[in-house]
């Protein structure tokens, strides 16, 4: 359009001026191009066009329209030169770095020797290993046997499937029909030593009438459920409880029970026939006619069993619970304790230096009684063996039953020393 409104008269080479027109619009494109990028004149400054690079350009003529127009074109030309290089302004030396100041070395390093440097230094010593492994075994819980899996050809007749669930109803039901703590002081003919004096009477009915050890301790746990509830007025009626009590243990115990006759000629026939059924079923009214109470014979079957005893320890258990039977301190416990009491006292006896580390978590479990827990009623039952005299004048009977050629029992000295 500029071509086409010139002024008549004038001829414009039209080559030239292509060539000049492009020479002097190719380098603003070229600047524009190094704006776009802000950090390409900090790399390329030393490349950048120079101002004598415009000074080729032709120097155009004020007069004529196109010269203005080219004027203009060098006008911005220099003010976009100017632009792009005011960025090369900025300082781009590399910054002297500081000398890092050495350190002065410790005292310690410019006095000592390097072969007195571990003598300066603290350090804390390396902890032992032992008591953090003891702890960890120690925490561990220790396994517990399995004592009713099945083993030869009594594990039908042991039932070890339903083993546990009986000891527990047994332990349950012990509870229920337990002894109460001092129930004869409300007793003023019955006391403590007429307990005791009968108790060893029924100890020999047993023997002489030679019934089972679980008849025995069936007529005392009869006896001490009577006494607990009625209050005796004469005298007489204790032999007569004591041998319907006999008469009840037997029918529950024994596959033939003894004689009403053969009874009451051990008192000397004080009594009738008639009498012993009468008081039998007083008894049994009294009781509400259940005989369930477990035995301590039995919880220590179950107890031998977990402690792995052999017939010695079993049977110097079964000694040390039935001499217990006649003192009136002990007729309070349950089943389980004197059965757990009296095998305590035998690991004693026997692994003396090994006691407490063989009542180990099986017995616990199986007993769920610990060994605190059985020093109290160990003591107890202590004190009685060291007043028993030697023989035992008041039990004579029941000495003679452990006195025996391969096991020994009754006449260890052990039992009176411990």
């Amino acid at each position: 359009m500029l071509l086409n409104n010139r002024p008549k008269g004038i001829s414009i080479n039209k080559n030239a001026l292509n060539i000049q027109i492009n020479n002097g619009l190719q380098q603003p494109q070229q600047q524009q191009q190094q704006i776009l990028h802000p950090l390409e004149p900090l790399k390329q400054s030393s490349r950048s066009p120079s101002p004598p690079q415009l000074k080729s350009l032709r120097q155009p003529s004020e007069n004529d329209d196109l010269g203005q127009l080219l004027l203009k074109k060098q006008q911005q030309q220099l003010n976009i030169f100017e632009k792009s290089v005011k960025p090369t302004l900025i300082d781009l030396e590399p910054v002297a770095e500081q000398p890092v100041p050495k350190q002065k070395p410790p005292p310690l390093l410019q006095q000592q020797p390097l072969q007195t440097l571990n003598q300066g230094i603290k350090r804390e010593r390396p902890k032992s290993l032992i008591p953090r492994l003891i702890n960890e075994v120690e925490k561990k819980e220790e396994p517990v046997e399995d004592i009713d899996q099945p083993n030869g050809r009594d594990a039908v007749f042991m039932v070890c499937d339903v083993a546990k669930d009986i000891y527990d109803y047994m332990f349950e039901l012990e509870r229920s029909l337990a002894i109460k703590e001092d129930y004869l002081k409300n007793q003023k003919i019955f006391t403590s030593k007429v307990r005791h004096r009968l108790i060893s009477w029924c100890v020999e009915i047993n023997s002489t009438l030679k019934l089972l050890p679980e008849t025995m301790y069936t007529t005392i746990s009869i006896l001490d459920r009577y006494f607990q509830n009625v209050i005796i007025e004469h005298q007489k009626q204790v032999q007569l409880i004591a041998i319907s009590a006999t008469l009840i243990a037997s029918k529950y115990e024994e596959i033939y029970p003894p004689e009403i006759d053969d009874l009451t000629y051990l008192t000397q026939n004080a009594y009738t026939k008639r009498d012993v059924l009468r008081m039998e079923i007083e008894i049994l009214e009294k009781l509400k006619f259940d005989l369930g109470k477990p035995i301590p014979l039995a919880f220590l079957r179950r107890f031998s069993k977990a402690a792995h005893c052999d017939l010695k320890m079993h049977s110097m258990a079964k000694y040390l619970m039935e001499i217990s039977l006649p003192h009136y301190e002990c007729a309070h416990w349950c089943p389980s304790l004197l059965a757990a009491t009296a095998l305590f006292i035998t690991i004693y006896l026997i692994h003396h230096d090994n006691t407490f580390a063989r009542w180990n978590k099986t017995l616990i479990h199986y007993t769920t009684y610990t060994r605190q827990q059985l020093m109290e009623p160990a003591a107890t039952l202590c004190k009685i063996l060291k007043g028993l005299p030697n023989p035992n004048p008041k039990m004579p009977e029941l000495k003679s039953i452990y006195v025996d050629k391969l096991i020994k029992i009754g006449g260890q000295q052990k039992l009176e020393r411990s």
